[in-house]
């Protein structure tokens, strides 16, 4: 990636609050670093001639991960933030993680309700994501409020607290600590603005 290239990464996270602290997992990308439940938004088919116009390279499938001119990155925050032709909820990359990968019930038959939208947060700094370390990044997170029902708040509280999962329930007092919990796992930056929001 040349100086004139920035990479963009936006991502819906989700604040889930259960017994006074925070669910958070292991990131499968970071084994050692909690991260907050959500990830990579998606675009539709319909965006993808805006972003073709502002010459995206895109990096895997519909994901708003992707690579820009850094003078577009202005053009993209004005579409971004028009909440048109994209995911504008995380509840499918909730499903995913707590059904397909943390398996903490065996189907989605809850009723959820959509998740408040709190915040959105763009910052810039290196990843740190496997295949992507040390490349600078401008990213867009979108943070939600959800409130899971009964069935699921008692499977994740369960599956927290089981050493077998990537699971954890943490303090406020800890993830804006910075230091690493009692098992010495990070908690990542992102951690904290879904706290904080």
């Amino acid at each position: 990636m040349s100086s004139e290239t920035i990479r963009v990464s936006c991502a819906g996270l989700c604040r889930i609050e259960i017994d006074g602290k925070f669910l958070l997992e292991i990131n499968k990308n970071r084994e050692d670093v909690l991260t907050p439940i959500g990830g990579a938004l998606e675009f539709e088919e319909d965006a993808r001639f805006f972003l073709s116009s502002i010459n995206t390279q895109f990096e895997k499938g519909m994901d708003l991960r992707l690579t820009i001119p850094a003078n577009n990155v202005d053009a993209f925050r004005t579409w971004f933030e028009r909440k048109e032709h994209r995911e504008t909820s995380p509840l499918r990359e909730l499903r995913e993680e707590l059904i397909d990968e943390h398996r903490v019930l065996p189907s989605w038959a809850c009723n959820l309700a959509e998740p408040d939208f709190l915040c959105r947060i763009e910052h810039e700094e290196e990843t740190s994501r496997k295949d992507r370390i040390g490349v600078l990044t401008r990213y867009f997170y979108e943070i939600f409020e959800v409130k899971l029902p009964t069935e699921l708040e008692h499977a994740c509280r369960a599956a927290a607290g089981s050493n077998s999962s990537r699971l954890r329930l943490v303090t406020k007092r800890e993830v804006l600590s910075g230091s690493p919990t009692k098992d010495g796992l990070k908690i990542a930056l992102t951690s904290k603005y879904v706290i904080e929001s």
